[in-house]
């Protein structure tokens, strides 16, 4: 499992961490459905699975943004689950009853379907974050 390559990974060095990366991108691309866009889903997943995102919350943590409130709504701190299940501003965005299962589920499970969904809104978040 997934979970288990990352979260029980200890490394000895840079090109075992290195391999460990390659083999959790290579089992996200397994997992994603079609042709179109697998590459941009991946990276948004591995991307939320590592805490490593463009959003303001994972920014601020590694002292690059001085304020987390989200660019879109500015009510909350701008973190994966704000964008992925609380931003009224991506209401439009979501499916009818977005999320079915906690948040933690959507990232590791292996739901193709669920992953899809959570690349696309966090994919249409940043775009209009950058505009």
């Amino acid at each position: 499992m997934i979970s288990d390559l990352l979260l029980g990974a200890h490394f000895q060095d840079k090109a075992c961490l290195r391999l460990h990366m390659i083999a959790i991108v290579q089992q996200i691309f397994r997992l994603l459905p079609g042709k179109q866009g697998i590459k941009s889903d991946a990276v948004q997943i591995f991307r939320a699975r590592a805490k490593h995102t463009l959003l303001l919350a994972d920014r601020a943590r590694h002292g690059w943004s001085a304020t987390t409130a989200c660019r879109l709504c500015g009510e909350q701190e701008e973190s994966i689950a704000h964008v992925l299940t609380e931003c009224r501003e991506l209401a439009d965005v979501r499916p009818g009853g977005w999320p079915t299962v906690p948040l933690n589920e959507i990232l590791w499970c292996g739901n193709r379907v669920a992953m899809t969904t959570a690349a696309t809104i966090m994919r249409k978040f940043l775009r209009r974050a950058m505009r």
